[in-house]
């Protein structure tokens, strides 16, 4: 798996973990369905653990939107 270096200083990280019996397990990218959001990949070895990021400059913004958006997923 490739590796990604963050960078803080221009993006705000999230993880979502994501169930077993969810359709997203299986197709995590589909995370980043929101249109502020990046799908970065899965979180070492954890593969119900995904990493997503939002540009800092937006997230002020969009915070609200995205948490809400990720809350209502399966």
């Amino acid at each position: 798996m490739p590796s990604y270096v963050q960078d803080h200083s221009s993006n705000v990280y999230l993880t979502a973990s994501v169930s077993r019996n969810s359709a997203l397990y299986q197709n995590p990218a589909q995370l980043a369905s929101h249109p502020a959001l990046t799908y970065i990949g899965q979180v070492g070895e954890l593969r119900d653990v995904q990493l997503l990021s939002v540009s800092r400059d937006d997230w002020p913004r969009v915070q609200g939107d995205v948490l809400s958006y990720l809350d209502g997923l399966d």
